[in-house]
C-alpha cells in the first residue's frame, strides 16, 4: 500500500541520517526519555515514522515537541507518544513554511556545521 511504502522509505532516510550527523546507537537510547523536535508538522508521515522508530529501542519516555502541528495528525500522533507538545495547532495545515517569517530548507552540510557548532567537533 501507498502508506506502507513512504514509511518505509522515511524509515530509510532517518537511517541514512542516522549515520550521517553521527547519532548514538539506538540501544544506548533505551530506558532514557527520549524528545522528538520537529519544524512543524503537516501530514505526520515524517514524524510517525521517527516516533514508530523511537519506540522501537524501549524509551523511558517520548515526547513530541512542535511549533505547529495539523489538528487533523493529532490524534494519531497523541497515540504514539506520551505527551505531545505544540505551541499552535493548525487548522488544515497544507505547509508548515506558512508558519514562518522566514523558512529555508537546510541540506546535510547545513546542519552538520550547525551541530559542529553546537556540539564542537563531532566525530566522523
Amino acid at each position: 500500500e501507498l502508506r506502507q511504502r513512504l514509511l518505509q522509505r522515511q524509515c530509510q532516510e532517518l537511517e541514512r541520517r542516522r549515520q550521517l550527523f553521527g547519532d548514538p546507537d539506538p540501544a544506548r537510547l533505551r530506558g532514557r526519555p527520549l524528545i522528538l523536535v520537529d519544524d512543524g508538522i503537516a501530514t505526520g508521515l515524517t514524524a510517525r515514522a521517527a516516533l514508530e522508530s523511537l519506540r522501537l529501542v524501549e524509551p523511558m519516555s517520548l515526547t513530541l515537541a512542535v511549533p505547529v502541528v495539523d489538528q487533523r495528525v493529532v490524534p494519531r500522533l497523541e497515540q504514539l507518544v506520551d505527551r505531545l507538545v505544540a505551541l499552535a495547532v493548525g487548522e488544515d495545515l497544507r505547509a508548515v513554511g506558512c508558519y514562518y517569517g522566514h523558512f529555508e530548507q537546510l541540506d546535510d552540510a547545513q546542519v552538520l556545521a550547525l551541530l559542529g557548532r553546537s556540539c564542537g567537533d563531532r566525530p566522523a
